[in-house]
């Protein structure tokens, strides 16, 4: 029990640093560095227990992820604008707009 304690003040003080939790320069860094803190820390999370161990894994991946995306676009978004709100709007060729769905018989104005 206090091993376990020990190592969960440890990943704690460990995820106060935001590459500790797979957020980094993806534009700059190296993603064989990050595999390598992933597998140390899922260690001590593990340590500390399965379920946190789980969760770990699951966030750091995601973080990793979300980091490549954002060095691969200009645009700078944050995690919440991942998922688009909502339909994107077009304009189509007479002027009007219409949303990029498709109705099955489609028109060439808008996308599937």
């Amino acid at each position: 029990m206090i091993k376990q304690l020990a190592y969960w003040i440890v990943f704690r003080d460990l995820q106060k640093n935001s590459m500790f939790n797979g957020i980094y320069d993806a534009r700059n860094g190296d993603p064989h560095f990050m595999y390598g803190i992933s597998t140390v820390m899922e260690q001590i999370a593990y340590k500390v227990g399965e379920k946190v161990g789980d969760e770990f894994a699951l966030e750091f991946t995601d973080n990793m992820i979300f980091s490549e995306m954002k060095a691969k676009t200009s645009y700078h978004f944050s995690k919440d604008h991942l998922d688009p709100p909502g339909p994107i709007k077009i304009s189509t060729a007479d002027g009007g707009v219409s949303d990029a769905t498709d109705d099955a018989g489609g028109d060439e104005d808008t996308l599937q």
